[in-house]
């Protein structure tokens, strides 16, 4: 279980850090954070379908935090995230978080996913696939912001 925590918990922070290279400023406060602690969380119970369970409510209190929604408005998100996730075709990177507030909710959501699935995938002994969540979940940003500085270096 320990090493599910700390496995979990430093692919969690390289995720979260590499989401939030695309805010500038970069955004203060701890959900990054406590959405990375949520992600985990399912990860440590047992047996497979109580983590499953676990899972679900995560991911619930997940898309509040994320979204700034009660968890009786909870709706709300799947309008939010949709245009967060076509904002990021319109502005570009990186985006200022106060203004664009729906492209950092989306962010924050990218943060809470691939560290669950990293996290999930460790608990259950899934090497391959914790690795592949992992290099897709911190890899994707971080080729998207290579690529921006290509282009502005070649201008």
């Amino acid at each position: 279980m320990l090493r599910t925590v700390v496995l979990s918990g430093v692919a969690g922070l390289v995720i979260a850090v590499d989401w939030l290279r695309f805010e500038d400023p970069r955004s203060g406060g701890g959900r990054p954070f406590v959405l990375a602690l949520l992600a985990i969380a399912p990860a440590l119970v047992r047996p497979w379908w109580a983590r499953v369970c676990a899972v679900a409510v995560s991911a619930f209190f997940a898309v509040c935090v994320a979204f700034s929604v009660a968890p009786l408005h909870v709706e709300r998100a799947g309008d939010r995230f949709g245009r967060g996730f076509l904002d990021f075709y319109d502005y570009r990177l990186p985006f200022d978080p106060q203004e664009l507030a729906r492209m950092h909710q989306v962010v924050l959501i990218a943060i809470f996913a691939f560290t669950l699935a990293v996290a999930v995938a460790v608990a259950a002994r899934r090497a391959v696939l914790a690795v592949v969540a992992f290099l897709i979940g911190a890899g994707w940003p971080a080729t998207l912001l290579a690529s921006l500085m290509t282009v502005s270096c070649a201008r």
